[in-house]
């Protein structure tokens, strides 16, 4: 089955399935029509592909995002055959080189050391959570929306032991089910044609995965439940590991909706 076909059977298998309530539900409004964070995407895309996260990372006071804000590597593997040039992925300092290498190279990006690739460079994670921040706002700002207190965002947060920029493909993710009606989605800068939320899809499942939309389906449209939320967040975190890994899902996903 094709990557397309996928997306279509589960967005279409979200929209119908009914969840059982329980305590943990969290209730949608009845109007569901934001694009407010691919909105935003839109217009931090350039930032994102091209910010300069090679910077040394500042000192960092809090003692509990230590970990997730650390400079972080990514280990690069290629086809000697391919043509990239070893000495030129010491410069390597942006999310959209590390695009055209996977895109146009063929090369494999992964923040998994035991894979023992070719190569790795290392990034800041702190530039990449800067620069992601709007995009988390824009997140958090979706969940609220939807009754999510930041009481609740923080419980699933610690309980996953994840970095707040997850939120990001998480909300991506619920909001291409919640406009799963052949809306079209307007862009400026990411396409310049007109593209729908179910291509939004299918470009996340290719950057991020099934996982995700399996994680969401114990909730429906009328309801978003904190337990559902909890097991998608949980399924993309070994791909999603802090901003570094979030900022790479995100290029991959600029990627293909540019081509869709």
């Amino acid at each position: 089955m094709s990557n397309k076909l996928k997306t279509l059977f589960i967005l279409l298998f979200l929209s119908v399935f009914v969840s059982c309530s329980n305590d943990n539900e969290v209730a949608n409004p009845d109007v569901i029509d934001s694009n407010d964070l691919y909105t935003t995407l839109d217009a931090v895309s350039n930032e994102i592909l091209h910010h300069d996260l090679g910077c040394a990372d500042q000192a960092i006071s809090n003692l509990r995002n230590f970990q997730s804000k650390k400079p972080t590597t990514v280990y690069i593997g290629y086809d000697p055959e391919s043509g990239i040039n070893r000495d030129d992925l010491k410069k390597i300092s942006t999310i959209d080189e590390l695009m055209v290498l996977s895109n146009h190279y063929g090369a494999e990006l992964t923040l998994d050391k035991t894979c023992n690739l070719n190569d790795s460079v290392t990034l800041s994670a702190t530039e990449a959570s800067n620069v992601l921040s709007p995009l988390v706002k824009s997140s958090k700002d979706f969940l609220k929306a939807r009754n999510f207190t930041d009481s609740d965002i923080s419980e699933i947060l610690i309980e996953c032991d994840a970095d707040e920029t997850i939120l990001i493909p998480l909300v991506l993710a619920m909001e291409s089910v919640e406009s799963n009606n052949g809306s079209i989605i307007s862009t400026k800068s990411i396409h310049t044609k007109e593209i729908t939320w179910s291509g939004v899809g299918d470009c996340l499942i290719q950057a991020v995965g099934l996982d995700i939309f399996y994680g969401i389906s114990q909730s429906t449209l009328k309801t978003w439940t904190k337990a559902a939320i909890k097991k998608a967040v949980k399924s993309i975190l070994p791909k999603c590991l802090g901003p570094i890994g979030v900022a790479l899902i995100v290029g991959d996903l600029l990627y293909c909706i540019y081509n869709l």
